[in-house]
């Protein structure tokens, strides 16, 4: 399972975030920084490998989460301007691989107000958040091979054994 870190986990401070027990989480934060180390508190992405497919995921912590917090936690933190954390994520990562993995998943925890800042990113296959107050919309990507559809829902990815699930889809 992937994880990102929402206010209530922010809440514990960069040092509670580091601690053995929250470092043993398989959070992943392309956007989230230290801000007296100015360096990522969690890895950007994580590849698994489901069936020879690279599967990869990217957290994205929105401004909503931060703005939950008292301020002197909120000073504890950067998040740098999401789009750009994504695409040298999203870079990294092909670098790493040597090629586009087979399926990238964009977790957002926020709103969607924090999505639109992302929107439009290329290699995104599915974006998995809470956007409720958002008008889902059908957005179509438009290739050279052939469209594929963006999809948008309010989910928990859990692995099952060596198998990726979707869970509590609203």
């Amino acid at each position: 399972s992937v994880l990102v870190p929402r206010a209530q986990e922010l809440a514990l401070g960069v040092d509670g975030l580091k601690s053995p027990l929250v470092a043993g989480l398989p959070y992943v934060a392309a956007n989230l920084k230290d801000k007296k180390t100015k360096k990522n508190i969690f890895p950007r992405f994580r590849v698994v490998d489901v069936e020879n497919l690279h599967v990869a995921f990217v957290g994205l912590v929105g401004y909503s989460q931060l703005q939950k917090l008292p301020l002197p936690a909120q000073a504890a933190f950067d998040l740098e301007e999401p789009a750009v954390a994504l695409q040298s994520a999203i870079d990294d990562l092909q670098l790493q691989l040597g090629r586009r993995p087979d399926l990238m998943v964009l977790i957002v925890a926020g709103d969607s107000t924090d999505l639109a800042s992302v929107e439009g990113t290329d290699f995104i296959d599915v974006v998995i958040g809470e956007f409720s107050s958002r008008s889902l919309a059908e957005t179509t990507e438009t290739i050279d091979v052939a469209p594929r559809k963006l999809s948008y829902a309010d989910a928990s990815l859990v692995l099952r054994g060596n198998r990726i699930g979707i869970s509590d889809v609203k």
